[in-house]
């Protein structure tokens, strides 16, 4: 079976829907407080790769954030937002 090629637009819609459905929320909620670090830092003193572990989880956080508050507008102006992802490559 040959999957078709997605559209940022449906993958935002997506993203948008699954995380305001009731089971999406409970699931982005728990994905928040586990990997979220909102109220925590990612810094494990003295062991720099789990500093790095915690920041690649959060990274995936921010990017489901992104996702999900993006508007029909952020996907009209995709250089914009290219040079945000380029510009934050490894940084979250």
């Amino acid at each position: 079976m040959q999957l078709r090629e997605i559209t940022q637009e449906e993958l935002v819609a997506a993203y948008q829907e699954w995380g305001t459905s009731p089971a999406g929320r409970i699931v982005l909620n728990h994905l928040i407080a586990k990997f979220g670090f909102i109220s925590k830092s990612t810094n494990v003193p003295g062991d720099p790769y789990g500093t790095h572990i915690n920041e690649g989880h959060r990274g995936v956080m921010v990017y489901i954030g992104r996702m999900m508050a993006m508007t029909p507008d952020d996907l009209k102006q995709p250089k914009r937002a290219e040079t945000e992802e380029k510009a934050n490559d490894g940084e979250f």
